[in-house]
């Protein structure tokens, strides 16, 4: 058994999520788990928040 990845649900989906952001979720799990890949699901209502989830998505890659 085991994970072959994550997909980190964050404040932003609609509420029904823990309490993190997706730019601090996503980087914590990109740190403590460098090799497993990261999906983001909520936080992404407008262009702005897809251009720096975009963004984030580059910074956070190994």
């Amino acid at each position: 058994m085991g994970a072959d990845g994550f997909i980190a649900v964050t404040a932003g989906a609609g509420g029904h999520a823990g309490p993190y952001p997706m730019h601090v979720l996503i980087p914590a799990l990109r740190k403590a788990f460098p090799d497993m890949p990261v999906i983001a699901a909520g936080g992404i209502a407008s262009g702005i928040q897809m251009a720096s989830a975009m963004i984030l998505a580059q910074t956070a890659s190994p």
